[in-house]
């Protein structure tokens, strides 16, 4: 079964012709609608009003270049997972360097090939296609997780807070944007009254711990335990 090519394609390029051209290649795409921006500025306010699922850039434009187009679009949280191709006359390795740096996923010198293009498009638009679909099931989870009873803490093979649902935002008083990203021995304190050593290395299910909590510790006993590169903790305060 073939994958639809499906999605919106916003072009970036300051002269008007390309832009043209370039959107009578894109649009013979199965169920693929085009955007025109005329420079980086009016690209990054249509990124931003439409969210396209590609974005084709060129690098060098009067006032706002496409790197810098690029690097604003990547430093967005709502628009960094937008896939950008550069479409350029600047082939020296260096511009391709500087390209990639910025954030693009693929950088094609012109002359080109249309079919080059179209086949970067598509495989784009797949690559953003299963990342929404993933970032969709990923706030599933997360709804989820917000209506257990019982705490949930989530921490990566390093020992920060990946998950913190509102459980133990409503126990501790630190809230799931608070705890993110911080090592877990910030917030859940490494002192174990059942024997294990301490947080890093996460003891067996029934390992209690204290959580500093705002107004205190609090102890918890490990409910559920899972490392698979990263752990998973269910805490319960009865």
């Amino acid at each position: 079964m073939q994958e639809s090519h499906s999605g919106t394609v916003l072009i970036v390029d300051d002269e008007e012709h390309i832009r043209e051209l370039l959107t009578g290649w894109i649009e013979t795409l199965e169920s693929c609608s085009v955007l025109q921006a005329k420079n980086g500025e009016e690209g990054l306010e249509m990124a931003r009003r439409h969210g396209p699922d590609v974005i084709v850039l060129d690098a060098v434009m009067p006032a706002m270049s496409g790197y810098d187009v690029c690097r604003e679009l990547k430093a967005d949280p709502d628009l960094c997972d937008i896939p950008v191709i550069f479409l350029t006359v600047q082939c020296d390795i260096q511009d391709v360097v500087n390209g990639l740096d910025a954030g693009a996923h693929a950088y094609i010198t012109k002359p080109f090939k249309p079919q080059e293009l179209l086949a970067r498009i598509r495989s784009l638009l797949r690559l953003k296609s299963r990342h929404d679909a993933l970032k969709e099931n990923l706030a599933r989870f997360e709804s989820v997780l917000d209506q257990v009873p019982i705490g949930v803490a989530l921490l990566d093979s390093a020992g920060r807070i990946e998950r913190w649902n509102q459980a133990l935002a409503r126990s501790t008083g630190w809230s799931p944007k608070e705890a993110r990203g911080r090592p877990a021995v910030e917030l859940l304190e490494p002192v174990a009254v059942n024997g294990a050593p301490d947080f890093a290395s996460v003891g067996e299910e029934g390992a209690s711990y204290y959580l500093q909590g705002r107004q205190g510790k609090l102890q918890a006993t490990v409910r559920c335990l899972r490392k698979d590169g990263g752990s998973s903790l269910l805490f319960d305060f009865s």
